[in-house]
């Protein structure tokens, strides 16, 4: 099923190639950060180890995985002080929040690597990590892949699967087994994620069951100024706020 995956990866690249060069090209935020996901300058970026020579690799998608981490972050800096802390976030707004919240916890934060196979090579060679962290979700079949073939101890923490989700994975189950039979280990939400797990083919041992890491995570400090406050929170007036 990997190979099925790279060939049609390699095809995509081939067919498209003049079109996502002009798409990137064209949006800044794409522009600015694809060199840094095709590993350009990383070595240089994450040379720097720490007294004890541990090296964690976190990874999170976006806002909701950094602000997630951020507990698992303080809780490793604690238990290995010289440790060092690699974060790698996906998206630009999660990058974005990672500078804000983890500056002075993590050593070094990163873009994601593209799920590409000489490029998650790099990205491995470069950070050379003792233990790979997957907060939540972003499975990428490569990275994870090639961890195992390393012989990286591969954590899943906060980890969910949505109904929603659960539609598209038994679809493909085999593929899908297959890619999570390469984490070592995978810490569930609930028993309902654990079910989920469980009936695409994780072995239970493999599934302990932890909660939710979003519930020990602090609030985000507000910079701005009072005044600014005032305008967007008048007094007297009823606050209604959604979220997921």
């Amino acid at each position: 099923m990997f190979v099925l995956y790279n060939i049609l990866q390699l095809v995509f690249v081939l067919v498209f190639f003049p079109f996502i060069i002009l798409f990137v090209v064209s949006k800044r935020k794409y522009r600015n950060r694809i060199p840094a996901r095709l590993g350009l300058g990383l070595a240089r970026k994450v040379r720097a180890k720490g007294a004890d020579n541990r090296r964690f690799w976190l990874h999170a998608l976006s806002v909701g995985e950094v602000t997630s981490a951020v507990p698992l972050i303080e809780g490793l800096r604690r238990a290995y002080p010289g440790c060092t802390i690699i974060v790698s976030v996906t998206t630009h707004t999660g990058r974005r929040v990672a500078d804000q919240l983890l500056r002075g916890i993590a050593d070094h934060i990163i873009d994601g690597p593209i799920d590409l196979l000489p490029v998650v090579h790099h990205f491995i060679r470069c950070i050379q990590p003792d233990l790979f962290i997957l907060v939540e979700t972003d499975f990428w079949p490569n990275l994870l892949a090639c961890l195992k073939n390393r012989g990286v101890p591969t954590l899943l923490v906060n980890g969910r699967v949505s109904q929603k989700s659960m539609h598209g994975y038994r679809r493909m189950r085999p593929f899908f087994r297959a890619m999570f039979q390469n984490l070592s280990c995978l810490s569930m939400q609930t028993e309902r994620d654990r079910d989920n797990m469980v009936q695409l083919g994780v072995p239970p041992g493999k599934l302990p069951i932890l909660g939710n890491l979003k519930f020990a995570t602090p609030a985000m400090a507000d910079s701005r100024p009072a005044p600014a406050k005032a305008r967007l929170l008048p007094p007297q007036r009823l606050i209604f706020i959604a979220g997921s």
